[in-house]
């Protein structure tokens, strides 16, 4: 079964009953930036105080037959709070580590757009973190080894996507052991008191040498003809195609010239940082090869965009023919011979 997202709008109500684990204690609506419903998150707490925590999609099966089925999101996962992103777009993101929290957060801190990623902390690199692109980010750990390993792969991954300013709020000792904030805050930690961990919170500074792999999965140094330019991997929004576009070493060090990285007991600006370093990724040009090996250049190919199929296509040829061709063979076996 094959989850379908967003959910189609003639889709039935979900059912959220549970045939082994009963009614659910809670259940939270993953919305995509235009506000439809992609699926559901859902809370299961048994009498022996364990927790269950599963994810409810829409799917359809290879019959063409479609249901409501206890599976996970297709992959990348989808952030939840993507709605509230898209409509605040200038504001600040707090992340959080799990729905509850999330949504308790929200109530705290009403200036910021809070999220999550499904599937809990170990889940962190299976969703889709380019929404973030552009904003400033502050993380808010849970209180244990685990939250801030979650905090910290997070905070990688949004600067990966190009995130501007990425902070971890560091929670003082006297929190208890696993604490979020969903939970109680310690006496005489009002939320005035938990704002200022917040402001508090030091810049997320990437190793030098994980500043280099990070840029060396989009970026590259490229020879082509006789100028040096930067070339740069992205994702199309619209379609999601892989891209690719070529920039002046001044318009990518512009580019990357609000993000620092500290080297030898200084700041200075990651561009200019990987563009100088003797470990970047460089190409001595493009080409493009399909289905072939090209050490040392960049192959554009990237294999066919769809998958052929046998079958029938003399009405596409009939098309070449009769109607581009205006009906004149010589020119039509031109223009299929070029295709």
């Amino acid at each position: 079964m094959t989850p379908i997202c967003p959910v189609p709008d003639d889709a039935p109500e979900s059912d959220f009953r549970h045939h082994r684990l009963g009614e659910p204690t809670a259940h939270w609506t993953y919305l995509d930036a235009r506000g439809r419903v992609l699926g559901y998150v859902i809370r299961f707490d048994a009498d022996n105080g364990r927790k269950e925590i599963l994810p409810r999609t829409y799917c359809e099966g290879p019959e063409g037959r479609r249901e409501w089925r206890w599976k996970g999101f297709p992959k990348p996962h989808p952030l939840y709070g993507l709605d509230r992103l898209a409509q605040r777009a200038g504001a600040p993101i707090l992340v959080t580590e799990g729905e509850k929290a999330a949504d308790k957060a929200a109530e705290l801190f009403p200036d910021f757009v809070v999220i999550t990623s499904p599937g809990g902390a170990k889940a962190a690199k299976k969703a889709d973190w380019k929404p973030l692109a552009g904003r400033e980010v502050f993380i808010w750990p849970d209180n244990d080894d685990e939250g801030r390993k979650y905090a910290e792969v997070v905070a990688r991954l949004c600067i990966r996507v190009g995130a501007t300013d990425v902070r971890i709020i560091e929670v003082p000792a006297v929190f208890l052991d696993k604490w979020d904030l969903a939970d109680p805050a310690p006496e005489g930690w009002e939320t005035d008191a938990l704002r200022f961990l917040i402001k508090a919170a030091d810049l997320f500074d990437l190793r030098p040498i994980e500043a280099i792999q990070q840029f060396n999965q989009i970026h590259a140094v490229v020879l082509v003809g006789n100028r040096c330019v930067v070339l740069d991997e992205y994702e199309d929004p619209t379609f999601g195609r892989h891209e690719v576009r070529f920039l002046n070493p001044t318009d990518f060090k512009a580019c990357y010239s609000n993000r620092k990285i500290r080297v030898g007991g200084r700041e200075i600006s990651i561009g200019s940082y990987w563009l100088s370093h003797p470990k970047r990724r460089q190409y001595g040009g493009v080409v493009f090869a399909p289905d072939q090996e090209t050490p040392g250049y960049y192959n554009l190919w990237r294999g066919l965009a769809v998958e052929p199929k046998p079958g029938d296509c003399q009405l596409y040829l009939d098309h070449i023919r009769n109607v581009i061709s205006s009906g004149d063979e010589e020119v039509s076996e031109y223009i299929i011979a070029w295709m």
